[in-house]
């Protein structure tokens, strides 16, 4: 069986590939039309997907209330996807909103980094090294971007930290392993 919002998916791919806003327009409007049919009650799962999908097309959207918009989105997803049931898609929905909220600082709003600091601390408490790889790896990412972010005003200290969790992404995030996201990483 087809997931539900694969259509809407297919439609948020199209206008990532070829920049098209009447494509991501029509995704949103997909998506929300999905989630009246497979509601969280009826459908937990495919409902939380459709949120944390709709919630990357909200953010593509890039005005500061579609990225609220997001962030509500992604909350969502996550009353669904918990660590312990789904740990892929929790950490994937936890760093979904994390850059979100890096954006919304970019936006003026910079109290929002020290939230996503606390997320990073405990998507990292709750994946590990040896069960999922990557996701650590994402998050040690993640953890080094908001470190960065909320160091930039000459906290050494942040910035050093940033560093080591850079580095640490690294060591899963390896050039054979994942050339594009080891890229990332050593930016």
């Amino acid at each position: 069986t087809p997931k539900p919002s694969s259509a809407a998916s297919d439609v948020y791919k199209r206008q990532r590939m070829f920049n098209d806003s009447d494509a991501l327009y029509r995704a949103i409007n997909a998506y929300h039309a999905v989630l009246l049919v497979y509601t969280r009650e009826h459908a937990p799962a495919y409902w939380a997907e459709t949120k944390n999908n709709l919630g990357l097309a909200l953010r593509q959207l890039g005005t500061v209330d579609s990225m609220r918009d997001a962030v509500l989105a992604f909350e969502a997803a996550l009353l669904e996807f918990r660590p312990e049931w789904e740990p892929r898609h929790w950490a994937m929905a936890q760093l979904n909103l994390v850059s979100t909220l890096h954006l919304l600082a970019e936006h003026g709003d910079p109290i929002t980094l020290l939230r996503a600091l606390t997320i990073c601390d405990t998507t990292l408490r709750e994946i590990s090294r040896e069960k999922h790889p990557l996701g650590w790896a994402a998050a040690q990412h993640a953890l080094g971007g908001t470190l960065l972010a909320l160091g930039q005003h000459g906290d050494t200290d942040l910035l050093h930290r940033s560093v080591a969790a850079f580095e640490a992404a690294l060591l899963e995030r390896t050039a054979e392993r994942v050339p594009n996201l080891h890229a990332a990483s050593r930016q």
